[in-house]
């Protein structure tokens, strides 16, 4: 089977975002309209972004994968095993584990330097394209977990020291709230990750 380029996982990642976004936007239309409460509009962000980072760690494995194995081309990814096999790789990597964990990101940068030249292209990213997987990675924890430390880690990396209205500081008000005035914060998040995303791609 001829490689595909890798730019489709980032591509599909962000067909994914549109289509969560336009969901999330015809709520708060609902919503304005009076036809729906703001808790039923902030669950609907809050759901968004659960569905959306776990499509994001699924995309980031998918990558991590196809380059190993070769059914996927970047120009930085030289892996430093030879393997075809997505079976024999995923035993390889998870170490026997069913199930691989590739955010928070460190994650995958420590399996990125076993198994690529440089642990390319994964350790390409800035340090400010590792904070918003580092946002994205605390806010989804602070919204499935209703654990104190939990929503201190979410508090202290995306509200403290930010500006924002105390009446934004739970994680769905949080994304609720504008980034700019034509975004909010939770397409801002979004928009950031799958950016990130196509640039490992490349």
């Amino acid at each position: 089977m001829a490689a595909k380029p890798a730019s489709i996982v980032a591509r599909d990642l962000s067909s994914r975002a549109r289509g969560l976004l336009l969901h999330v936007g015809r709520l708060e239309a609902a919503y304005n309209a009076g036809h729906l409460g703001v808790h039923d509009v902030e669950r609907a962000h809050g759901g968004a972004l659960l569905y959306f980072f776990a499509y994001a760690e699924h995309s980031i494995g998918r990558l991590f994968f196809g380059l190993l194995v070769g059914q996927l081309t970047a120009r930085s990814a030289r892996p430093t095993i030879s393997v075809r096999s997505y079976a024999v790789a995923a035993k390889i990597v998870a170490g026997g584990r069913p199930h691989v964990a590739w955010l928070p990101y460190q994650r995958t940068l420590e399996r990125a330097d076993r198994y690529f030249v440089g642990g390319r292209p994964f350790s390409s990213l800035t340090e400010p394209e590792k904070d918003s997987l580092h946002r994205l990675t605390v806010t989804r924890n602070a919204l499935a977990h209703e654990s104190g430390p939990a929503r201190t880690k979410f508090y202290a990396s995306c509200v403290a020291g930010r500006g924002i209205a105390p009446s934004q500081a739970r994680a769905v008000a949080y994304l609720r709230g504008h980034h700019s005035a034509s975004q909010t914060r939770l397409d801002f998040m979004m928009s950031d990750v799958v950016a990130l995303l196509h640039r490992l791609c490349a």
